[in-house]
């Protein structure tokens, strides 16, 4: 089975940064960056994770929604 990657200009859309400057956090992290299937640079999920979760100061899940079922809680 063959290990997912996710590339670093995906990581810089989810983040608003440039590819380079997700490249230059992977060193400073001393993260792996490799080449995917089609030769463009790429970091493990669990290191995109992390890259994202830094980039976003810690958080790891978008605001819980309010209950939408019309009633107001008390």
């Amino acid at each position: 089975m063959s290990e997912v990657l996710v590339t670093l200009a995906e990581i810089g859309a989810a983040t608003g940064r440039r590819a380079d400057a997700v490249r230059a956090e992977c060193s400073a992290r001393r993260m792996s960056v490799r080449d995917d299937r089609a030769g463009r640079p790429a970091v493990t999920v669990r290191e995109a994770r992390r890259l994202v979760r830094a980039a976003r100061g810690g958080r790891d899940e978008p605001p819980s929604r309010k209950p939408s079922d019309g009633k107001a809680q008390q």
